[in-house]
């Protein structure tokens, strides 16, 4: 009795997440034709999206292997569902906590907190992310000093202590 259905938002919430999966498929075929682009997922990539420069990483764990990968990639791809609406994804938060350079889909509470081409770089469509991407793989002290600043950012404006335990 205390758990209501609501199949509207249940329908919204399933054509987001559908969205978010064709949107992030986009990405790594366009992307991965273009430039060499790890991946780590525990599940596979159907052929159709692979690229040529697509490397399948497989499962990282996020506490253990994660900081590493963020903070030594090039550039970190956050791609935020479509179903959420407000707020900085924790993934935004993680990537600048290990001193990783992120290029992020545009959220207005992002833009709140950081500077986009200061902080991170935010991206509004695909011709902009291909653009950036180019852009930042040919620049990288500028992609190390931006980094540097959201790391720097993210320590200040944000709680990063363990509370676990």
């Amino acid at each position: 009795d205390k758990y209501r259905e609501d199949s509207v938002q249940m329908a919204a919430d399933a054509i987001g997440m559908e969205v978010t999966a064709r949107d992030r498929e986009d990405i790594i075929r366009v992307l991965s034709n273009r430039y060499p682009f790890a991946l780590y997922s525990s599940r596979p990539v159907a052929e159709e999206i692979k690229g040529k420069f697509l490397m399948e990483k497989g499962f990282a764990d996020y506490e253990k292997e994660m900081p590493f990968i963020f903070h030594n990639s090039k550039i970190n791809l956050n791609i935020t569902s479509r179903t959420i609406q407000t707020g900085i994804p924790k993934r935004v938060l993680d990537i600048l906590a290990c001193g990783g350079f992120c290029l992020t889909n545009y959220q207005t509470e992002i833009a709140e907190y950081f500077e986009d081409g200061t902080d991170l770089v935010m991206y509004s469509g695909m011709g902009d992310l291909v653009a950036k991407v180019e852009y930042y793989l040919n620049h990288e002290e500028e992609r190390r000093i931006i980094a540097e600043n959201g790391n720097r950012r993210v320590r200040e404006a944000f709680d990063l202590d363990d509370k676990v335990g």
